[in-house]
């Protein structure tokens, strides 16, 4: 059965038989490279920088999870006139190893950071993210430190040698992968006196969740048994299933969140070789700076450090429909969609009085995301006109 809540977007990437390149890169200045960035119309916390492939402007999700890989849609980088040159195996969340097109000897620019002759893949993305055109890997500036200003939606890269972190920003260590990924340990509370200790990779393109529990660890620690609710979630990624939670607490280096909301991986997952990931949920409450040089973590709290974490309070998921409209994909049983009669297919209208049309899925989950009030939606139903009001509560 499935449940609404969030869509889960794992822009993690590991690539099988593949090596980083030694290319040549320019220097940086002293003064760092400020990029102005965006964050993802469908409200999943994609983190995404204007980057240049071959001077074609590309909107990507930078991301720690992502090796030193640099993938864009394929339908949108052969639109730009990128043309593959050879073939090679990708693996990531999900039980799939997949070939995939690559392009040989790209110029990648970032800000005012050129990085020469690189190998860019060519794979399909998911519907559910239609303004992320590629996952560039944080690895591939690993000799540069790199500022996620999630409150200003700003970039910083800075020269390694040169950077002095804030004042205020605590330092938290961490170890690299074979993959060129960093991951740390942390500690997780399942409940008041129930403490597990995961080695997580820190993940800034793992969407909206905070932690992400591999189906290994989950197994292996008797996890669904420790936990409070689970919901099911609906998955965009092929033969991927998974559930929702908060946990009680999490905590990495100093810094402790409560009651974040957690994605369970219910299938193996043949790419991811840590026990789960820290996700956009938890680095959304900070200005993180990731130092590859000295494997160091810098977190400055933005003030959303104590905030509740949103989750669906409806029960119901919406998917991209013709016409830039949306319909609803699917229901959870005993929820509030499912009370007010809603039913698979029937394409959205209003909400709360506002046209949908040209609404971001963002604004929409938003509204659906308040327990404790009404929402009351107006839809179409096979050409007849109905009117849906939503008691909503909350569901973690």
């Amino acid at each position: 059965m499935l449940s609404s809540a969030r869509i889960i977007t794992l822009s993690t990437l590991v690539i099988v038989a593949s090596t980083p390149t030694n290319a040549s890169q320019t220097a940086s200045a002293p003064e760092p490279s400020v990029v102005s960035a965006k964050f993802d119309m469908e409200g999943l916390s994609q983190f995404l920088v204007p980057v240049r492939v071959n001077d074609v402007s590309f909107w990507c999700s930078l991301d720690s999870g992502g090796s030193w890989v640099l993938s864009i849609d394929r339908v949108k980088a052969l639109n730009a006139g990128l043309r593959p040159n050879r073939t090679g195996s990708s693996a990531g969340v999900g039980t799939e190893v997949v070939r995939d097109d690559r392009v040989d000897g790209v110029t990648v620019a970032l800000g005012s950071v050129i990085l020469h002759d690189r190998t860019i893949v060519l794979r399909p993305f998911p519907a559910i993210t239609p303004d992320m055109d590629c996952v560039m890997g944080l690895a591939l500036l690993q000799d540069y430190v790199v500022e996620f200003d999630y409150l200003g939606a700003r970039l910083r890269i800075f020269d390694a040698k040169s950077f002095r972190p804030s004042s205020k920003a605590a330092p938290v260590r961490f170890n690299i992968d074979r993959f060129r990924n960093p991951y740390l340990e942390t500690r997780l509370s399942l409940g008041k006196a129930d403490e597990i200790r995961a080695n997580l990779m820190l993940d800034t393109g793992a969407s909206y969740y905070s932690a992400v529990l591999m189906h290994s660890f989950i197994a292996g620690n008797n996890i669904l048994n420790r936990l409070g609710r689970v919901v099911q979630e609906v998955s965009h990624t092929p033969n991927l299933a998974l559930a929702a939670t908060r946990l009680a607490r999490m905590a990495v280096g100093p810094f402790e969140v409560a009651e974040p909301v957690s994605a369970l991986i219910q299938t193996p997952s043949v790419g991811i070789i840590h026990d789960g990931l820290v996700g956009a949920g938890f680095f959304r409450r900070f200005t993180a700076t990731f130092d590859y040089t000295r494997q160091q973590l810098w977190l400055e709290s933005n003030g959303r450090l104590a905030e509740r974490q949103q989750f669906d309070a409806s029960g119901v998921e919406f998917r991209h429909a013709e016409n830039d409209a949306f319909a609803v994909l699917a229901i959870a049983p005993d929820s509030p969609g499912a009370m007010a009669g809603l039913e698979a297919g029937d394409v959205l209208l209003e909400i709360d009085g506002r046209s949908a049309t040209g609404m971001a899925l963002a604004e929409i989950k938003a509204r659906l995301s308040r327990p404790g009030t009404t929402c009351v939606l107006r839809i179409n139903r096979k050409g007849a006109m109905r009117t849906a009001t939503l008691q909503l509560k909350d569901r973690l």
